[in-house]
């Protein structure tokens, strides 16, 4: 897989961009194990804004960095500031790494991405979803 399209919910995202002025990573979480478990570090990662914010185009990318499982390592993190301040307190079943979030120069239409088993978008993905 080369890159994975993920939707982060803008009041979410807005934070994460101010950790990564003074952080190296920013932490989302998800409960998406099935997906994340196949992915490789460093890996292209295009960002969508969900929730009431979305639009139906990616306008950001950043590199994937891994995943975080042990619970004492997420509330060390947590605590540490690499979580959305907005996201804290929120339940996961683990926590994934982005670093390197770059604006597009040039919006992506949704509907122009093609997943991996070669279909193009036709909505909101309510997840995580690999793309070519």
């Amino acid at each position: 897989m080369n890159s994975f399209l993920a939707p982060i919910p803008k009041i979410h995202f807005d934070s994460a961009i101010d950790i990564l002025k003074a952080k190296d990573f920013v932490l989302f979480g998800s409960d998406a194990s099935e997906f994340f478990n196949n992915l490789e570090t460093g890996i292209k990662c295009l960002i969508y804004l969900s929730h009431d914010q979305a639009e139906p185009v990616v306008l950001y990318e950043a590199v994937y960095q891994g995943l975080v499982r042990n619970a004492e390592e997420m509330h060390a993190l947590e605590a540490q500031g690499f979580r959305p301040s907005t996201a804290v307190g929120e339940k996961w079943g683990f926590y994934w790494k982005i670093s390197e979030v770059k604006k597009l120069p040039q919006p992506i239409e949704l509907s122009s991405i093609k997943t991996k088993s070669g279909k193009y978008l036709k909505s909101f993905p309510r997840g995580p979803v690999a793309v070519i």
